[in-house]
């Protein structure tokens, strides 16, 4: 089975509308991948020819991996402003390629995506290109731009000066 095909069961069991989250059309998606290539990496447009595109972040990069991967929801809610519009992107390796699985989506039906499935590479990006925020498969989030890479330094802070205690 193939990461969109899980992608768009757990989106028929969450019962979540094409409004909420659609699958960005094939002849569209290249570009905004190029742009968020562009935008946020170094390798820039030759980005998706690369799996992991958040080792090659450009910018003040913030990363961080949560105790338990359970928490990983909540961090997102956190850390996103509310009723953000975004690009949800699943990764996945095929024939030693990478493919990127590209949606439109609001932040509640990307999280409940992300609550459904498991052990994946996803990038959640603010339609503007304001910022961007990863996860990839060991648990580490990643992100850089305003506000998310500062809300998930503080975050961070917070939870180390917790752990402390």
């Amino acid at each position: 089975m193939s990461l969109r095909y899980n992608i768009e069961e757990a989106k028929k069991e969450l019962r979540i509308s094409d409004e909420s989250f659609k699958e960005v059309k094939y002849y569209s998606y290249e570009s905004i991948l190029k742009q968020i290539g562009e935008k946020f990496t170094n390798s820039g447009k030759r980005a998706t020819q690369y799996f992991r595109i958040n080792h090659d972040l450009k910018g003040d990069v913030v990363s961080f991996m949560p105790k338990n991967e359970e928490d990983v929801p909540e961090i997102l809610k956190l850390i996103i402003p509310d009723n953000s519009k975004l690009w949800f992107i699943g990764a996945e390796t095929k024939n030693e390629k990478p493919k990127y699985w590209l949606y439109e989506s609001d932040l509640d039906s990307a999280i409940a995506i992300i609550c459904n499935m498991y052990l994946f590479d996803f990038y959640l990006v603010d339609k503007k290109y304001n910022w961007l925020i990863s996860e990839e498969h060991h648990g580490v989030l990643v992100s850089v731009g305003e506000p998310v890479a500062s809300n998930l330094k503080h975050y961070k802070k917070h939870y180390l000066k917790l752990k402390e205690i």
